[in-house]
């Protein structure tokens, strides 16, 4: 009778079969397999989610872009997704390597400008930029001393009555700096003091050219101080009546060669007039090229030919005109020889009357001899 109480045990033990469950799990199956789902990258991400967290370093830090190379192409992507994150990744190589050299060159211009602001803090470098500084002045105010308009307005007036001081301190043998020294001197007492000392063997009327020196040599100095001071527009205003004086030298030259050119070809026209028959030359075509040229500008060679013919146009035209002349006579008598007729009867002509030039001789003679015969 107590046989059958194990069994019961491992019946209220063991769980009973749920046959349903099971078979709509292999219809849920057959359904995925008969309508498959596209698979989604989810896994992947979920396992970079999931993966532990390691500390982070510093490169890490600075980049942090550099995780997202680990990621590799699931097996089971679609092509389309396969080739997209492809091109992510392509994507974020060029970004992350703009971003780099971008870093860099944030690096680089902040390294310079520090030392830029070290090298502005840098006693010396202000040292430098001081003494450049003066220099600049300085060649401003060379500039400004050749210029022209500095020579005539204040140089060229104090060259001149420093000569005028040296004459004086010649005639009474003086000593010429120091008397220049109190010329320039700017406190009057002691200038009068140095004056009073230097001149004392000085007549009255070479005094009086003395402190009429002093009165003309005030001015012109401080007119220098003003200009140094302001060389700069001191000196832009030079140039431009430099400027001014070179463009009107340039149009007096030019004017000058108009009226020589003019000159030259109307003696030319005068004197030589068998040039107007000549082919080809035109004589104020010749004198407005003559103008337009420019004597400084020639290279030696044309120069020295252009002053050869010179020399030689006159005596070529005298030979000419000679010869003219004597052609002309030649066939005026030929002219008269022409019309000359022979007597009746056979006669010789007389040779009485036969045409001579001027040196005696007959006119067949001297043809004769034109001709090389």
């Amino acid at each position: 009778m107590s046989t059958p109480a194990p069994e019961t045990a491992v019946a209220e033990t063991s769980p009973a079969p749920d046959n349903g469950g099971f078979v709509e799990s292999l219809d849920s199956f057959f359904a995925s397999m008969d309508n498959p789902v596209e698979p989604t990258p989810q896994p992947a991400q979920a396992s970079v989610e999931d993966s532990p967290q390691e500390p982070t370093s510093a490169s890490s830090e600075s980049d942090p872009l550099s995780d997202l190379d680990s990621i590799e192409e699931p097996k089971n992507w679609t092509p389309e997704a396969a080739r997209r994150f492809k091109e992510l990744k392509s994507e974020l190589k060029t970004y992350r390597s703009r971003a780099e050299e971008l870093e860099q060159t944030v690096s680089q211009k902040e390294h310079r400008l520090q030392e830029l602001q070290a090298l502005a803090n840098n006693p010396e470098y202000q040292q430098l930029q001081e003494r450049i500084a003066d220099y600049e002045s300085q060649m401003l105010v060379n500039k400004l001393e050749d210029s022209h308009a500095y020579k005539t307005l204040v140089e060229q007036p104090l060259l001149n009555l420093v000569e005028e001081a040296d004459s004086i301190s010649q005639k009474y043998s003086l000593n010429s700096d120091a008397l220049i020294d109190a010329i320039s001197e700017s406190d009057e007492a002691a200038q009068e003091e140095l004056l009073t000392e230097l001149l004392a063997n000085v007549s009255d009327r070479d005094k009086f050219r003395v402190y009429k020196i002093i009165e003309e040599v005030h001015p012109l100095l401080a007119q220098r101080d003003v200009l140094r001071q302001n060389a700069q527009a001191a000196l832009r205003e030079a140039e431009e009546l430099d400027n001014q004086r070179q463009q009107q030298n340039l149009t007096y030259r030019v004017q000058q060669r108009q009226e020589a050119a003019s000159v030259v070809a109307d003696k030319l026209k005068s004197k030589l007039t068998f040039l107007s028959n000549v082919d080809g030359v035109d004589m104020s075509a010749i004198a407005r090229e003559a103008a337009e040229l420019e004597p400084s500008t020639l290279d030696p060679v044309t120069g020295t030919y252009q002053a050869m013919a010179a020399k030689l146009l006159p005596k070529m035209a005298v030979q000419y005109m000679s010869l003219q002349k004597e052609i002309d006579t030649l066939t005026e008598r030929l002219a008269e020889y022409d019309r000359a007729a022979p007597k009746a009867g056979g006669g010789s002509l007389n040779t009485s009357g036969t045409p001579t030039t001027a040196d005696g001789k007959s006119f067949l003679d001297a043809v004769t001899a034109a001709f090389g015969r």
